[in-house]
């Protein structure tokens, strides 16, 4: 009886810390997406002011040494914005990896969660011959391939499979 404690004590203990540990995690990723938010953001309010002019010939002729000032200023505001539309363009992709990151950890999530909801699909034929018949009952009720490949939430594809069940079983009787 004490071993079976001191096992459940530790075991609440270590899911604990792991709870903690998924905590900061989270708090980590949400202050690095502020950041980033906040650079993109500086980002393109730098990339919106007014593209620059080059200096006119007329400057040329009036003062050359203010020219050649005024030239060299232009290429380097240009080089400046060219290195930051590149900057823009890696976080944003930054941004989608991030994203699709996120989004494959919400499909693995879900995924698992099918296995409790829909005990029967962890034999994995029985829950690809079920795939497959509730991707086609919910094409013949009105949603699109698209909006079918789109369903990552658990619950929305074990209410289609009841759904299937029930049509099916209402239309042999």
């Amino acid at each position: 009886l004490a071993d079976g404690w001191m096992r459940q004590k530790t075991f609440t203990q270590k899911t604990q810390a792991l709870a903690e540990t998924k905590k900061e995690m989270e708090a980590e990723r949400t202050r690095v997406s502020q950041e980033r938010e906040q650079y993109q953001s500086g980002l393109n309010q730098f990339l919106s002011q007014p593209e620059p002019q080059p200096p006119s010939e007329e400057l040329f002729e009036s003062d050359p040494l203010a020219y050649m000032k005024a030239k060299d200023d232009f290429r380097d505001l240009q080089a400046q914005r060219s290195q930051a539309q590149a900057e823009l363009q890696r976080v944003q992709g930054e941004r989608m990896r991030d994203a699709n990151l996120q989004r494959q950890e919400y499909l693995q999530s879900e995924s698992h969660k099918l296995v409790y909801l829909i005990p029967e699909w962890r034999d994995e034929n029985v829950a690809s011959k079920e795939k497959t018949a509730i991707r086609e009952y919910g094409m013949s009720v009105g949603y699109s391939q698209e909006e079918m490949d789109s369903i990552g939430d658990s619950r929305a594809i074990a209410l289609m499979r009841k759904s299937l069940l029930f049509d099916s079983m209402t239309q042999k009787g």
